[in-house]
């Protein structure tokens, strides 16, 4: 490959300023820090100094003060949206080994009044923080909660054992903070934003919570709010990134609204709490909703289970929801009691259920790992937090094994039948009378620039651009003049299914495919062969077990020019040709050629390891490896139109690779990865070994030839730091390049 060195560098130089933003000014290189900047107890203080200091305390006492019926004391008034002001901060934060400095802005965090309060005459706030560069635990966007709000040690213990059992959490963890000199204990907690599902091992998706923006309505009562509030979306720049997000999102959103409009229309007619109607959608995992829904009432977590307290996530992947745990007000040490569950309506349980964990709370090492990880997230562990935890531990162990007992003696538990059509009807007739000046869009069609929306009750259509949509579905806070606009869509919306699934007896999982996609199967030597029709054709496979097999992709060139797609990932979520998802790899082979997908083959969530990795003639990317622990022992890529191997958000080992044409990077090494490498040979690509965004590479023997960029480490996204480079012997002729977060050693 004959490359211009100037113009490499060129490009070397554009591509790493575009990074700036992702830097704060800190004494240290992030990469020589990558374990403990992600443990708070590295952090010695946060330090917040905001400028216009007048008009922040003018502003903490307007909301005290703005319900002249209520107080601190009573703690009932929702906080007007128009009170939370922004401004401009710097934060500082001072680590055990250095200091970081930011610049960004704060906000009030809450909708109650108990998120102020006024000790010893010094104004504290939960305040809302956003970095406009750099980051802090690997987050740009975070809360800082006034500890009582969250009952203090309670959102730590419990987020860190939800967490464990596999739920989606955000990071919760004690930090001192100094706002403006004023010096007090917060809990510091992550957004529910792309940092936070990829922390916990998701691809980043639609993320949907109850819409509370009719709560300061001076209309309406307070049932009569929660009777008309449904769903909103959190991340809508997400849904603004092309197509595909954007079918992703309105299939989700219509599912969730269907939702929230059942639970509605029970909480009106019949006075019931239901906390799991989501388990009767379809494609959805009711089994993690009613341990999730289990687990939070074991720890009276109740409040967390209100509709409009709960968030959701989609997974695309194998198209189901997943809870997200947000402000369960939990309280670990109290015991539950029957009374306390007969308030709960606990049909949706069955009368089979079992709780999936209870062996597993009361297992010796993982309480031992929860109080390891516990020890991280506390400024002190005294006398008074061990014996907390020692009390919570066993309290919960009480409380799984009574509630287990009393849903095994309630043995007539029914689900509750879903009528949508009937829940749409009422939500209807309630909005016209109590909201006329509400709008509900019952179908929407996505054009290349605008949304086409029909109007309910009118033979209207009305044009949105993308971003004026994306305004609808989050419910952004209007002013009074704006009208008000609700999706409501008839029923969920389906995506077009052109694949088929099925089960694999003999890899004990799913197989979902499009319907060009030819199939032979060899059980008897264990060898699985996939064949193209249409250069567009893919497969997944799901909860596999493919130990030994052999799986064999031979995709076929396009024999005409499809339109362009303008994201990685299609409708399904999927960028592979061959995609293998939550599987168990082990002695197994992948040999993929031909592949015109964005990864030719994309390996997620999954463990063990590969004897024989081939890839011939990708369109993109060769081969790409998301949150996985996968050993590869042998790897032979050639001629990728991007990168030939890309790995992010796992541990990887190569014990020996053969990478050659590759048009961008042969090795890209990405989000908090660590690869450890044997031997590799590369030949003709633009960099040979790229380490980003606080991963580790451990290079014991390499051989680049024909690339002008030997090794390159450096700091990509806002949210990560630089890279590190182990290396200990290396033969190439080529460059190396180095941003000021990054190391690399020669050994």
């Amino acid at each position: 490959m004959k490359i211009n060195k100037n113009y490499l560098k060129l490009i070397i130089l554009f591509t790493l300023t575009l990074s700036s933003k992702a830097y704060a000014f800190c004494n240290f290189k992030t990469a020589e820090y990558i374990e403990k900047l992600e443990s708070p107890k590295s952090i010695q203080s946060i330090k917040i100094t905001i400028p216009k200091a007048r008009a922040y305390i003018k502003n903490f006492f307007r909301i005290i003060t703005f319900d002249k019926t209520s107080s601190l004391a009573k703690k009932t008034f929702v906080i007007p949206n128009r009170l939370k002001k922004e401004f401009k901060a710097k934060i500082n934060v001072s680590y055990i080994f250095g200091d970081c400095s930011y610049e960004g802005t704060v906000r009030q965090h809450g909708d109650l009044i108990d998120h102020l309060m006024l000790k010893k005459g010094i104004p504290i706030r939960s305040l809302k923080i956003n970095l406009k560069n750099g980051n802090i635990l690997n987050t740009t966007r975070f809360r800082l909660l006034i500890p009582e709000t969250r009952n203090s040690h309670n959102e730590i213990l419990g987020s860190i054992v939800l967490n464990n059992l596999g739920f989606i959490t955000p990071k919760s963890s004690e930090v001192l903070v100094s706002v403006n000199n004023n010096n007090y204990k917060m809990i510091f907690s992550d957004d529910s934003r792309k940092e936070m599902l990829e922390r916990n091992a998701r691809r980043e998706g639609p993320i949907f919570s109850g819409d509370e923006s009719l709560f300061v309505s001076e209309k309406l009562s307070g049932e009569q709010m929660h009777e008309l509030s449904l769903a909103r979306l959190v991340n809508y720049k997400w849904f603004l990134k092309g197509e595909s997000s954007k079918e992703i999102t309105l299939n989700a959103f219509s599912k969730v609204q269907n939702l929230y409009l059942q639970q509605t229309a029970l909480a009106h007619d019949n006075d019931v709490w239901e906390p799991d109607l989501i388990s009767k959608f379809n494609n959805t995992n009711s089994k993690i909703f009613k341990n999730y829904s289990f687990l939070l009432l074991a720890m009276n977590g109740k409040h967390g289970l209100n509709l409009h307290n709960r968030k959701f996530y989609f997974n695309s992947l194998n198209n189901t929801f997943e809870p997200i745990y947000h402000d369960g007000n939990l309280n670990l040490t109290k015991k539950i009691s029957r009374n306390y569950l007969n308030a709960v309506n606990i049909n949706n349980f069955g009368k089979d259920y079992k709780f999936e964990y209870s062996d597993l709370i009361k297992n010796k090492e993982f309480k031992e790992k929860i109080l390891k990880e516990f020890k991280k997230r506390v400024l002190k562990f005294d006398e008074e937090a061990k014996n907390y935890f020692a009390k919570s531990f066993s309290v919960l162990i009480y409380n799984t094994e009574f509630f287990q007992s009393y849903l095994d003696q309630n043995l007539h538990l029914n689900p509750i039948p879903y009528k949508n059509k009937i829940a749409r009807q009422k939500y209807i007739d309630k909005s016209k009378k109590l909201l006329p000046d509400q709008t509900i869009i019952n179908n929407v069609r996505i054009g290349n620039d605008h949304i086409i929306s029909e109007i309910e009750d009118k033979k209207l259509k009305k044009i949105f651009t993308h971003y004026e949509f994306s305004k609808i579905l989050r419910s952004r806070p209007r002013k009074s003049s704006e009208k008000r606009y609700v999706f409501l869509p008839f029923s969920s919306i389906n995506l077009d299914n052109d694949f088929i699934g099925k089960k694999l007896v003999n890899l004990k999982g799913d197989i979902f495919h499009t319907k060009g996609i030819k199939i032979k199967l060899i059980p008897e030597i264990k060898r699985l062969i996939f064949t193209q029709i249409d250069s567009r054709d893919w497969v997944k496979i799901n909860n596999a077990n493919l130990e030994g097999w052999e799986i064999i992709f031979n995709g076929k060139s396009p024999n005409k020019k499809y339109p362009e797609i303008n994201q990685r990932f299609n409708k399904y979520g999927l960028t592979g040709c061959l995609n293998i998802y939550n599987s168990r790899i082990y002695n197994s082979s992948f040999k993929v050629s031909n592949g015109q997908c964005e990864d030719s083959l994309n390996i997620i969530n999954s463990n063990g390891s590969i004897n024989e990795l081939s890839i011939i003639n990708a369109y993109q990317d060769g081969v790409d490896i998301d949150f996985s622990k996968i050993r590869i022992d042998e790897a032979l890529i050639s001629k990728a139109g991007n990168d030939c191997l890309d790995v992010s958000g796992g541990n990887y080992y190569l014990l020996s690779g053969s990478l050659s044409n590759c048009k961008d990077k042969a090795i890209s090494i990405g989000e908090k990865s660590l690869f450890n490498i044997e031997n590799v040979f590369i030949q003709n690509a633009i960099s040979g070994i790229t380490i980003k965004d606080l991963s580790k590479l451990y290079l014991n023997n390499g051989f680049i030839k024909d690339s002008e960029i030997c090794v390159a480490a450096y700091q990509k996204k806002q949210e990560f730091g630089g890279g590190l480079g182990y290396i200990k012997n290396l033969e190439c002729d080529g460059e190396t390049f180095v941003d000021k977060n990054s190391s690399i050693y020669n050994l």
